[in-house]
């Protein structure tokens, strides 16, 4: 699971004190039924609004870095299965 950085100008607007992102974040935790499941929580990256096309489209080139964000989580998580 990979929900999307959250804009900013967005953010400042509807959701100033963060609490409607923190709600909807857990909700996702609570509904996923498999232990290891991996959530790549992007909206933890602070991105300005200019990579945005609105408040939940990244514009180009902007995915590159958001697929390696999530390719990361991804290793990281199976390093920790190692473990």
């Amino acid at each position: 699971m990979a929900p999307l950085p959250i804009m900013p100008e967005w953010a400042a607007q509807f959701d100033p004190d963060g609490s409607l992102i923190t709600t909807w974040m857990d909700e996702i935790r609570a509904a996923l039924l498999r232990p290891g499941t991996i959530i790549a929580d992007g909206t933890a990256l602070r991105w300005d609004d200019t990579r945005f096309a609105d408040p939940v489209h990244l514009l180009y080139p902007h995915h590159t870095p958001f697929t390696e964000f999530i390719a990361d989580a991804i290793a990281r998580h199976a390093r920790q299965s190692r473990d």
